[in-house]
C-alpha cells in the first residue's frame, strides 16, 4: 500500500491524536474485515484514508452477510441429511443443466466474476476484484438467490429442486471462499473446512465454469 493516512487524508501522528492502532479493528471487527477493506479501499499504489466506520461497515456488508449465506446452508442441509456429492439423505447430484434457471444463473455469474476477479489480480486491480467480488456476495447471492431461494428449502419432503438448491449453495461458496483465501484468509478457511473436510489454501485456485451470458441477461432484465 501507499501511505496510510487518517479519513480526512491527514498523516497520522499521536501528537495530532489522529493515529490508529490496528490492533483495536482486529480485536473488533477482525483481522480478515480489516484486510479486506485495505485491498477494496483504493487503488495499491495510491495512499489510502484509513475510515474505521468504514471498516465496520465491511466487516457487517461483507463477511457478516458469507457468514448468514453460509448458516443459512448449513443449517438446512443439516436438517434434510445434505451431503456434497450425494449421500445422506439424497442419492443423487442434479446436473447444472438440469437444475433451475435461478441455480444456473448463479452459477454464471460465479464464473463471470470469478474470470474477471483472476484477470484482475494479474492486472494488479486487486480493489477492483474485491469490490466486483462483495457485490456479488451482497446483491447476486443474498440480496437475490437466497431470498428467491427460501421457499425451495422450506419443503419438509425430499425433491430434486430442493436437492439442486443445496448443490448450487455448496458449490457457489465452496468457490468464493477459494477466490478470498488471498485476501482474507480466516473465517473462509473455516467456512471451507465445514464444507469440504479440507482447508481453503491447500484447495486449488478455481476455474471458470457453467457460463451462460443469454441468461445473466435474462436475469438482469428481470
Amino acid at each position: 500500500l501507499g501511505l496510510i493516512l487518517d479519513k480526512n487524508g491527514k498523516k497520522m501522528s499521536k501528537s495530532k491524536g489522529n493515529a490508529i492502532d490496528p490492533w483495536d479493528h482486529f480485536n473488533r471487527e477482525g483481522a480478515d474485515a480489516t484486510r479486506w477493506y485495505m485491498v477494496t479501499a483504493g487503488a495499491p499504489w495510491n495512499p489510502l484514508k484509513f475510515d474505521p466506520a468504514a471498516v465496520r461497515e465491511t466487516y457487517a456488508k461483507m463477511f457478516l452477510t458469507l457468514w448468514n449465506v453460509y448458516k443459512f446452508h448449513a443449517n438446512y442441509a443439516s436438517l434434510d441429511g445434505f451431503e456434497p456429492g450425494g449421500g445422506g439423505s439424497y442419492d443423487k447430484t442434479i446436473p447444472v443443466a438440469s437444475r433451475a434457471p435461478l441455480d444456473r444463473w448463479l452459477l454464471s455469474r460465479l464464473a463471470a466474476v470469478g474470470r474477471s476477479y483472476h484477470e484482475q489480480f494479474v492486472s494488479w486491480d486487486f480493489h477492483k476484484a474485491g469490490r466486483e467480488l462483495e457485490d456479488f456476495v451482497v446483491n447476486d447471492l443474498s440480496n437475490w438467490y437466497v431470498r428467491r431461494s427460501r421457499r425451495r428449502l422450506w419443503d419438509e419432503g425430499d425433491s430434486a429442486d430442493k436437492l439442486a438448491c443445496q448443490q448450487t449453495l455448496h458449490d457457489v461458496l465452496t468457490i468464493r471462499c477459494r477466490l478470498v483465501a488471498p485476501v482474507s484468509p480466516f473465517m473462509v478457511d473455516e467456512i471451507h473446512r465445514s464444507l469440504t473436510g479440507e482447508s481453503v489454501h491447500l484447495a486449488d485456485w478455481p476455474t471458470p465454469q457453467h457460463q451462460d451470458a443469454e441468461l445473466e441477461a435474462s436475469m438482469q432484465l428481470v
